[in-house]
């Protein structure tokens, strides 16, 4: 082997190690990703709940400031 192509070896063997390490952190931020769409998912499901209760809320709210207005007209 001449000094090139020992050269052209070490080169290889350098971008082989950071393709190996480029995948590991791929896989590692795939693993990551999968990880926050699920809680993104659970969160979705939550912002539902939240919206129906606090549409219950003033619902329930509104039917007794009515019902609390006619009996104290009843009361007088």
């Amino acid at each position: 082997m001449t000094a090139a192509d020992t050269e052209h070896a070490e080169r290889i063997a350098i971008l082989e190690t950071k393709v190996d390490a480029l995948t590991a952190s791929v896989d590692k931020l795939s693993t990551q990703v999968e990880t926050l769409v699920a809680l993104f998912q659970q969160a979705k499901g939550a912002r539902w709940v939240l919206m129906v209760a606090a549409g219950l809320g003033g619902y329930l709210a509104g039917k007794g400031a009515m019902l609390s207005a006619w009996v104290g007209t009843v009361a007088r």
